[in-house]
């Protein structure tokens, strides 16, 4: 085969293939003269039809498989003439329509994604500064009284004479209007959750949703109706409404009795397992601790990979750009979802997605093959076994069936996807370890950001023990890539 390649900016090469007509014609004769040997043709014996019967009888045939294997042959052979000249290919990213040319030869293009040519800066010996966290009393206090809300559960008051108290909830459908005018019509771009609602739960305590709307409803019975009216604050996010009087018609279809659990020994022993409210107080601070250690690792990776990025310059694939920003967008749309933010909100700052997930995704890409490069200079590799036992989390945090789960990771490439990601892992390691790390007392606003994190971990940690133990618990819980290893 003739293969030219054409160099472009962004590790994008386009090789240009030609087949001389008698390699074309050799490799068509050999596809007829097996189609000959399997054919049915009536008048004739299975392997005696004539070459010239076949090669008209089964001429589209004959074509699309020649089409295919001089394609495939074409692209093995232009990759391998990239990997030759030290250049490492990637994927393929578009192949051209061929064409058979009257001379009998077949040319066509390919495009391929090619391995950034990285020169790394020094990678030892990163400076990093992170803060020195303690886990506090108040850290510990929160964190208990956080799980003791997250187990806070009720029944239906059946008395129809009963009113709504402070402290219970109630199933509430209602409509807000400002100025006499529904505020979903008024207002379309304002959030979802202060235009309508039906038959949600709220619970009935100062400062839930919109300050006043709970204590508005104090007193009032199952099946009645009300007029709520409220001044929506100054911090509220959507701007327009601000210190505006919203008028919310409710109507109040049943009440609930909202028993919170006393923290004490039966707590712990209820929903933990432990004998002592002391003994859940001393695991919470473990936990506690183990997640401000993860969220001081977080951050050190955050430095060492800035300090990578920040010192190198080169171009990376386009396709991996528009894959990782397409992601990352994906992530940013799903987690708005899940904190309530309507699909109308979302679509009106679509653009603004897309730009922050484009700028996030350059950074990720070049974190990404940095990361590799600096495993293979260093002879980091990763064992089959880790890949097995990485896959096997991963299948439990799902809830998928091992087997099932595998099987789902060998038709997309996950395998490989897992195996990258621990190699990258690794490569962190590394840094972290060769890193100068200099540790700071943070200051509160610093404090309070870690141990939010830590908080959360903790939170997700005890609450699915409880989920394990606890008797009344009725809210739902989440369940959040060869050789031996250097």
């Amino acid at each position: 085969m003739n293969i030219t390649a054409e160099r472009h900016p962004d590790c994008r090469v386009t090789a240009n293939i030609e087949v001389p007509a008698e390699r074309v014609e050799a490799e068509r004769a050999h596809i007829t003269r097996g189609v000959q040997a399997q054919a049915k043709v009536p008048g004739f014996r299975p392997g005696k039809v004539p070459e010239r019967v076949i090669a008209k009888r089964f001429k589209d045939h004959i074509d699309g498989e020649l089409k295919d294997r001089l394609m495939r042959e074409g692209v093995r052979e232009a990759a391998q003439k990239e990997r030759e000249e030290k250049r490492s290919v990637l994927e393929v990213t578009k192949v051209n329509e061929p064409t058979f040319h009257l001379d009998g030869s077949f040319t066509f293009e390919v495009e391929f994604a090619l391995a950034p040519e990285i020169e790394l800066p020094d990678y030892t010996g990163i400076k990093v500064r992170v803060p020195k966290v303690q886990i506090s009393e108040k850290n510990i206090e929160d964190a208990l009284a956080n799980l003791q809300d997250r187990l806070t559960h009720g029944h239906p008051i059946e008395d129809p004479e009963a009113e709504l108290e402070l402290g219970n909830a109630a199933t509430v459908s209602f409509e807000a209007f400002v100025d006499g005018q529904l505020v979903s019509e008024a207002h379309p771009e304002a959030p979802d959750g202060i235009k309508a609602a039906e038959k949600v739960q709220i619970l009935v305590q100062t400062g839930s949703f919109i300050p006043g709307f709970a204590e508005g409803l104090v007193g009032a019975k199952a099946g009645e109706e009300r007029t709520v009216t409220v001044t929506v604050p100054e911090d509220f996010p959507y701007e327009p409404l601000r210190n505006a009087a919203v008028d919310f018609a409710v109507a109040v279809h049943d009440l609930i009795r909202v028993h919170k659990p006393d923290l004490d020994d039966d707590f712990a022993k209820k929903y933990f397992e432990l004998p002592t409210l002391e003994e859940l107080r001393e695991r919470v601070k473990e936990d506690l601790e183990r997640g401000a250690a993860r969220r001081v690792e977080e951050i050190k990776a955050n430095q060492i990979k800035a300090h990578l990025v920040e010192n190198t310059n080169f171009e990376v694939p386009q396709t991996y750009l528009d894959r990782e920003a397409q992601r990352q967008a994906d992530n940013e749309v799903r987690r708005a979802l899940q904190q309530g933010v309507g699909e109308d909100i979302i679509m009106e700052h679509q653009q603004q997605i897309l730009q922050n997930a484009q700028g996030r995704a350059q950074g990720e890409v070049r974190v990404s093959f940095l990361l590799s490069e600096i495993a293979k200079k260093e002879d980091l590799t990763v064992s089959d076994r880790e890949v097995s036992e990485r896959a096997a989390a991963y299948a439990a945090q799902s809830q998928v069936p091992v087997k099932k789960f595998a099987k789902q990771l060998s038709e997309n490439g996950g395998f490989d996807q897992i195996r990258g990601i621990l190699l990258h892992e690794k490569a962190l390691a590394f840094l972290g370890e060769k890193a100068e790390v200099e540790e700071f007392e943070p200051s509160e606003e610093e404090q309070d950001q870690v141990v939010e994190g830590a908080l959360a971990a903790a939170e997700a940690g005890e609450e699915e023990h409880a989920h394990e133990h606890g008797e009344h618990c009725d809210h739902d819980h989440g369940h959040s890539s060869e050789g031996e290893s250097k």
